[in-house]
């Protein structure tokens, strides 16, 4: 109860400050990305409809901007203005007969993507704004994850904070023990922490206390200890792939001293968990993405594997989509999205994804020369890995707590990317003027 009056007043300040402070869009991010503490709590309108503090808090800052006399006009992607079309078009014909609600409810949370990607084309993002973004995402975020492992080492203590803790498992031999993260609502909690990795790499050189050498170990070592107790293996592999890229991509003066001191943290943290059912479940991601995971050890990823085929499918049957919710929990965004849309809608998700993916690479290797832009765009890389993985191998956008996050860190690397090639273009054009 007292938690839940918690976040009524948090939102409330939230709002106030939104509205009412000039720089209100601006502001909106750091309140957005502290709600994502919240995870799955939120506020019942009517029997099966509820409203999450993510969606009033994007909603204000939405009213916020109409209400702006002297806003700049923006034009949204074109895959964007595409999928939003397709959007409107299967909440308006029900293909599926489904329920109206569950229909609306499902169409929300995806219109999530239109309005952030608008809400971060009107405020103008630039590229070394992601560093200011990343301050509270690490803040939320860890918080997130020490939470997790209060939650797993004493679970009197969230319990009486919020009412609820249990672990998946009991410790039986032969069963990898999980964190339950049931303060957040699931081990899905897992999935927000892996940019704090790459944005703790963007804060190396910091200047706050807050970020200095200690509490970045620190940091770092809880919230790869929550991904480890999470059990979440899309993490464990998205980790995977952000180390490899650390160890072999990123190239800066003395980045061997990093890599030195990142190899031997992790080493460490290995031995001491030297665990060979860690091992076992590492590996079944791997047999679970290629469709061969075992159905008695690994029922989950089995699970995973069949609601895939379902969707299949459901898509070589319905081309044009079969409506909002019609195909169910596919335990892929990307898969979800074709099935409920129509092949035409999932081509220009996917588009949108791999488009930035290409704007932020060309970047890049353009830019190796020049380590002050070169580490953010490295940094960017690190996080559309962890987004793009996470849109094809996990369940986000039906649920706020998971799917804003990715939106927001898509959209602002996206159009901060695009504001920067804007700039850099006139920059060239002026001096070829000049000349």
């Amino acid at each position: 109860m007292i938690y839940q009056l918690f976040i009524y007043g948090f939102v409330f300040i939230a709002v106030f400050d939104i509205l009412f402070n000039s720089q209100g869009p601006q502001r909106s991010f750091r309140w957005i990305l502290f709600a994502f503490i919240f995870g799955y709590r939120s506020f019942d309108i009517t029997p099966g409809f509820s409203i999450h503090p993510l969606d009033i808090l994007i909603y204000i800052t939405i009213i916020k901007i109409l209400l702006t006399p002297s806003k700049r006009l923006v034009r949204l992607p074109n895959w964007l203005n595409g999928l939003f079309f397709f959007m409107v078009l299967h909440l308006l014909i029900n293909t599926n007969h489904a329920n109206f609600a569950i229909r609306f409810f499902e169409f929300k949370n995806l219109f999530h993507i239109v309005i952030i990607f608008y809400i971060v084309h009107i405020t103008f993002v630039e590229i070394s704004d992601l560093k200011y973004f990343s301050l509270f995402y690490i803040l939320s975020v860890s918080m997130i994850a020490f939470l997790g492992v209060v939650e797993f080492h004493f679970p009197s203590i969230t319990m009486s904070m919020f009412g609820s803790s249990s672990q998946l498992y009991s410790r039986e031999s032969g069963i990898f023990y999980r964190a339950g993260f049931t303060f957040w609502g699931a081990q899905t909690a897992a999935n927000l922490i892996p940019p704090v990795f790459p944005f703790l790499l963007l804060h190396k050189n910091s200047s706050m206390k807050v970020f200095n050498p200690i509490s970045k170990l620190i940091i770092g070592a809880i919230c790869i200890y929550a991904i480890y107790i999470s059990g979440n293996r899309i993490s464990w592999l998205i980790l995977t792939i952000m180390l490899l890229s650390f160890f072999t991509m990123y190239r800066k003066k003395n980045s061997i001293v990093e890599k030195i001191a990142v190899f031997l943290f992790i080493i460490s943290f290995v031995t001491y968990i030297n665990s060979e059912l860690l091992m076992s479940r590492y590996f079944s991601a791997y047999s679970a993405i290629l469709g061969q995971a075992d159905q008695v050890y690994d029922s989950s990823g089995h699970v995973r594997y069949s609601r895939a085929v379902n969707a299949l499918e459901v898509i070589f049957e319905y081309p044009l989509g079969i409506g909002w919710a019609g195909s169910g929990w596919v335990h892929s965004d990307v898969l979800q999205i074709i099935a409920n849309l129509g092949w035409l809608a999932g081509i220009l998700f996917v588009i949108g994804l791999f488009n930035t993916m290409y704007k932020c690479f060309i970047v890049y290797i353009n830019h190796l020369k020049q380590d002050e832009i070169k580490l953010v765009l490295f940094t960017s890389l690190l996080i559309l890995v962890h987004v793009i993985l996470s849109f094809l191998f996990n369940n986000n956008f039906v649920l706020p707590q998971s799917g804003v996050p990715l939106f927001l860190l898509w959209a602002i690397i996206d159009t901060s990317l695009n504001n920067y090639n804007s700039q850099f273009e006139y920059k060239i054009n002026d001096k070829l003027s000049i000349s």
